[in-house]
């Protein structure tokens, strides 16, 4: 059955090229699909190998979509028709793909079976993989509608995708939350700075939102779990070294940029850690890591503050340099 459908899907193509059908662009994908089906179904690849397959076709119809130089041309019906049934495959296979991993997550929630053992890292790879699809799709794709319906299955994708890394690690509810907060607050974040770097004269409400709400989440919930760490005595790395990080790089980033929740928000943050740092921490028990990321923070959040101070100075030292003013005059010497 595979070799008809493929044999069919070779004869649509060439009924497209010689007929000049756009039907036959239908047809052929068509055919080539179930050709897969077939192949899939005959070598037991089960439902993930039958997504990424659908997947995959469909993404390779976008591409040679996007790369075709025939929509000025008396071909252009045939280049839509590529278009639209490129469409239909990703959206099936996005949906499917997006359906299948709720279904396993319920599964292994609420399974008779359920627990560490079924658990595998099998789904988390598979809705990673489609996630990367659905992306790819948004960048390529240049009709609006489609880039908007794109979008919505990679924000769903990527929260499948959540929902199955989860059942890989073991933490607490309130650490689920913190992570939870964390990863909204990086999109946040990104979708803040994408929005500023493509606005031009009038500020949106949505990107000054984003890049608020993001510094927050992002950088709070950090905060309070290192605060709380510090308190029990506990000197955990990941969230020593995720706190001062997020808070010198919303400092670093606000201050390059000219943004001015992002400053705020790192400052602020950065100016708690090193004093909860000087309060909370017991300096005779910290280990050579401990110290590293201290000492390192602490040069590094100096050096935020006098390129911040001298910026605009800074900003002067190539024409003054050029012009051989104040100290630089030492050039003109003999």
């Amino acid at each position: 059955m595979a070799l008809f459908f493929a044999e069919a899907a070779v004869f649509y193509g060439l009924a497209t090229w010689f007929r000049r059908q756009p039907l036959c662009v239908y047809l052929s994908s068509l055919m080539t699909c179930a050709a897969f089906w077939q192949l899939l179904t005959h070598y037991e690849l089960g439902d993930h190998g039958y997504i990424l397959a659908f997947g995959a076709t469909g993404l390779l119809m976008l591409i040679a979509y996007r790369l075709s130089l025939l929509e000025q041309t008396a071909a252009a019906p045939f280049v839509e028709a590529l278009f639209q049934s490129a469409n239909a495959v990703l959206s099936l296979a996005f949906l499917s793909s997006i359906f299948l991993g709720l279904s396993e997550f319920n599964r292994n929630i609420s399974g008779p079976d359920s627990g560490e053992a079924s658990i595998q890292w099998g789904p988390a790879g598979f809705s990673f993989t489609m996630l990367i699809m659905s992306a790819l799709a948004t960048l390529i794709t240049r009709h609006p509608d489609g880039r908007r319906w794109y979008t919505v299955t990679t924000i769903a994708q990527a929260c499948v995708t959540l929902l199955a890394v989860h059942q890989m690690i073991e933490l607490s509810p309130w650490q689920q939350v913190e992570l939870f907060s964390v990863i909204t607050g990086l999109i946040l974040l990104c979708v803040g700075h994408v929005g500023w770097y493509r606005e031009q004269d009038q500020q949106s409400d949505v990107v000054s939102m984003s890049l608020l709400f993001g510094s927050i989440l992002v950088s709070v919930p950090l905060a309070i779990a290192t605060l709380i760490d510090r308190n029990g005595n506990h000197f955990i790395v990941i969230n020593e070294f995720g706190f001062l990080f997020v808070s010198v790089a919303l400092l670093a980033t606000g201050i390059l940029f000219q943004l001015k929740s992002t400053a705020i928000v790192g400052s602020g943050m950065t100016m708690i850690y090193f004093l909860t740092l000087i309060i909370f921490v017991p300096w005779e028990r910290l280990d050579a890591i401990a110290l590293t990321i201290a000492i390192g923070g602490g040069i590094l959040f100096g050096s935020g503050l006098l390129l911040a101070f001298f910026r605009d100075r800074l900003l002067t030292l190539p024409s003054r340099i050029q012009q051989r003013e104040g100290i630089f005059r030492v050039f003109t010497w003999r």
